[in-house]
């Protein structure tokens, strides 16, 4: 505060509009109740026909748009300002505005598949503050890169860059975002089932959160709270230490509610209460405490369909403005057109008219080509939209699948495990057994089937993990030995492809495991620059085609025409069958 009032006393001139708009750009840097008042200050300022002043005012237009309904706009806004703020050298600016970019992705869209789109802005504002003399900036961007990892799992590269932020804030007198810092290195600890150091830097957060130099409000108290529970509880967890697990969920339940109030703007907490709802009845369960477990999971139920009701507005509301703003413009080129059209009316000689009907028909052809150009696009848009809803709808029915009938039928079993065979008759032994037996199958083939339908790692690694994994199950729970071949340096490829093919995988794969009465079988996967190739053959007995009337070589049938590929099939009486499956790319 003594730098602003001492700027203040400067004589007037661009240099003195300058250093104030750099010190107030700094305090509104650290969250407080005051923080208003500057950024009003800074408000003020940017009206002096100073263009950096008003980049820095139009960040905050930025930011209604982020709060609003068009994120990506603000997005798009916000990646315009900072690039004119780096080629003006302003690296400070530049990298705050990159930071916002990334918090979008990060924060405040709802889907969590989105996060991995932060990483790219983040280093950028992290090379353009090392520029800078900002330390303040230094030290966010670290902060950022480590609270990426941390989300990601992956825990030492997380600590590498929080221990940056670390040793940089503690050179500084300003030491506010320490408590966030540490909160994460706490987390990075717990994943790495090291609760001594764990504890260690958390037992460092609460003095300087009591310090009332930094007045640091009680949403960002809960929300570094936060960070450090939903860690612990995780950790209990998987510890077996249940009940420890109950009270620290409820715990973040209760900071959660705290700070979503003061972070209104944010999508990511509503994951957050999934994750701890989860945690939740699965902790009740193991306790045998079905009422609780029951309560939570249909709690769990109900938000995670409002999440994904969620994601859908919010995709539909971005495609809505879109789309009207296509409209608009359509709108526009009519209009001028007809304008055109009363000009050439006002023509009276043929060789104004001739010129003029050869312009009117440029026009219609650039119209013509601009709207399939449009129609593709839409149509792209609403291919990837029936494939992210079939993939919300596969993790729904899996959820169900491992959840509700999963553990019905893991209650069954353990109720059934309770009986006392000691009054039993010989028979009634072998009925019981049978009875179990049956039970334990039912519950591994449910569970085995939900994770099918859409494992994890497909959305994380994509389409060669996903089959690694699942090759790998299936040769466990059946009497058939399957062998994967997978070209090497096969990588990723469209979203839709990867998801079509392992869908026909799993339709070929059960077919053979039902049918085939085989005792080998071989998936094989490669592509070349034009084609991907997919080959699934087994030593069975041979009895079908692809012009079977099967729902699943149906939907097999269906998936492969859907991506403009060959299917051949070649089925042989005692000899096995083989799936040929050409994929255009």
């Amino acid at each position: 505060m003594n730098e602003l009032a001492e700027a203040k006393k400067l004589p007037p001139s661009a240099k003195k509009d300058s250093v104030i708009i750099e010190i107030l750009y700094q305090i509104i840097q650290i969250p407080s109740e005051n923080v208003s008042k500057w950024r009003d200050s800074l408000k003020f300022y940017s009206r002096n026909n100073n263009r950096i002043a008003y980049l820095l005012d139009s960040i905050r237009e930025a930011d209604n748009l982020i709060n609003g309904v068009n994120k990506i706009n603000g997005s798009k806004s916000l990646l315009s300002i900072a690039k004119e703020l780096e080629s003006k050298k302003y690296y400070a600016y530049s990298s705050y505005a990159y930071l916002k970019i990334g918090a979008i992705y990060g924060y405040i869209l709802p889907d969590k598949n989105q996060k991995n789109k932060a990483f790219p802005y983040y280093k950028k504002a992290l090379e353009l503050a090392l520029l800078s003399d900002s330390e303040l900036d230094i030290v966010r961007a670290y902060d950022y890169l480590g609270e990426v990892f941390l989300e990601l799992k992956d825990y030492p590269r997380a600590i590498e860059y929080l221990k940056i932020a670390e040793k940089r804030q503690l050179s500084n007198d300003i030491q506010y975002m320490l408590p966030t810092i540490y909160a994460s290195l706490a987390a990075c600890y717990l994943g790495l089932n090291e609760m001594e150091l764990a504890q260690k830097y958390y037992q460092k957060i609460s003095p300087i959160l009591e310090d009332k130099k930094y007045g640091i409000a009680a949403g960002y108290r809960a929300y570094i709270n936060h960070i450090y529970i939903s860690k612990v509880a995780e950790y209990y967890f998987l510890n077996n230490m249940y009940q420890s697990t109950i009270n620290r969920c409820k715990e973040g339940l209760e900071m959660i509610a705290i700070f979503e109030k003061a972070y209104d703007y944010r999508n990511d907490f509503e994951t957050y209460k999934l994750s701890y709802l989860e945690l939740l009845h699965k902790s009740y369960f193991k306790q045998n405490n079905f009422k609780e477990a029951y309560y939570y999971l249909n709690l769990f139920e109900i938000k995670q369909q409002k999440f994904f009701e969620n994601i859908q507005k919010e995709e539909i509301n971005e495609l809505n403005l879109k789309y009207q703003t296509e409209q608009n413009k359509l709108k526009i080129t009519a209009l001028e057109n007809e304008n055109l059209k009363k000009d050439v009316e006002k023509q009276s000689t043929i060789k104004y008219f001739g010129i003029i009907l050869i312009s009117l028909l440029l026009a219609v052809i650039g119209i013509t080509f601009y709207s399939n150009f449009r129609l593709k696009k839409k149509n792209s848009e609403i291919s990837k939209a029936l494939l992210k809803g079939q993939t919300i709808e596969r993790q729904r029915v899996a959820l169900d699948l491992h959840d509700n009938l999963g553990s019905t039928l893991s209650a069954l079993w353990l109720s059934i495990d309770t009986i006392d065979k000691s009054k039993m008759n010989t028979e009634e032994k072998e009925i019981h057994q049978n009875l179990r037996e049956n039970l334990e199958k039912a519950y591994n083939d449910v569970r085995l089937l939900s994770h099918n339908l859409l494992p994890e790692e497909f959305e994380k690694q994509g389409l060669v993990p996903t089959l690694q994994g699942f090759v790998r199950k299936i040769s466990k729970n059946s009497k058939i030995r399957f062998d994967l071949q997978i070209d090497e340096g096969f990588g990723r490829v469209d979203n839709k492809i990867e998801f079509e093919l392992y869908s026909i995988c799993l339709e070929l794969v059960n077919n053979i495991v039902k049918h085939s009465k085989a005792t080998e079988a071989k998936i094989e996967l490669s592509r070349t620059e034009r084609q991907i190739s997919l080959k699934v053959s087994d030593n069975g007995i041979g009895t079908f085609d692809n012009e079977s009337d099967g729902k699943g070589m149906k939907n097999v049938k269906a998936r492969v025409e859907s991506l403009n590929g060959t299917w051949d099939l070649v089925s042989k009486e005692n000899e096995g069958t083989n799936s040929q499956i050409n994929i255009p790319i």
